[in-house]
């Protein structure tokens, strides 16, 4: 089947499905409800496949758009596929290699700092210059992007979804926060179960919309290249 046959609404509703029977099944097996939500269990490599599968679609846009632009270089609008599709590559080395947390560790060891809930937190602060770059490369090329308007509303939920992940994370990367307002050590578990398994499923749905909203875009300028 060709890509232009399969609509991005059908695979939306594919992937939505898919994420909410996993994220069923991760919580309803294992005795620990968070447990294929720590570093390299099953949501580490379904993540990792979803960010490989972006930086293979906006890297085929950008073969596709290179070819029709005559402006070349960066101030080329077509390179926002080329700087997105390295940009989900180095994400996916990043989910299966920990790099912004190795980073964390790094500069802890190198600069002699003693961990404290700041400090401890640098590892979301990287996520979050990450965002940003994201967010400043759509804005700068944004002219390009809004070539393919009806992509738009999938990445900015899917930056919402990705935001809400950040905001988790930062909340429970150790407990020194949660537990200053919540006192009942059932009802605090509960909870950490709760959000660990919110944050993991809130970046499954973020890649999901992305895959959706650059997909649409591929499956376009495939259309467009034919007509």
């Amino acid at each position: 089947m060709k890509i232009e046959n399969i609509s991005h609404r059908a695979l939306l509703i594919f992937l939505i499905l898919f994420d909410i029977l996993l994220i069923t099944f991760s919580v309803t097996f294992p005795e620990d409800p968070k447990a294929y939500f720590k570093e390299f269990q099953l949501i580490t490599w379904i993540s990792a496949l979803k960010l490989l599968t972006i930086s293979y679609i906006t890297w085929e846009v950008y073969k596709i758009r290179n070819n029709e632009t005559a402006t070349k270089g960066f101030n080329s609008q077509s390179k926002i596929w080329f700087l997105i599709a390295i940009g989900f590559l180095f994400l996916f080395l990043d989910e299966v290699a920990l790099i912004h947390e190795n980073i964390d560790k790094a500069v802890h060891i190198i600069f002699s700092i003693e961990e404290t809930g700041l400090t401890d937190r640098l590892d979301d602060l990287i996520v979050v210059i990450y965002a940003v770059v994201g967010i400043f490369v759509l804005r700068h090329y944004k002219n390009e992007i809004l070539k393919f308007k009806d992509a738009i509303p999938y990445i900015i939920i899917g930056f919402f979804f990705l935001i809400l992940r950040i905001v988790i994370d930062i909340l429970t990367n150790r407990s020194d926060i949660i537990p200053k307002f919540i006192s009942n050590e059932e009802l605090l578990t509960d909870l950490e179960n709760f959000l660990a398994v919110t944050e993991g499923a809130g970046k499954l749905i973020a890649e999901s919309l992305f895959i959706v909203a650059f997909y649409f875009c591929l499956r376009s300028v495939l259309k467009m290249q034919k007509a």
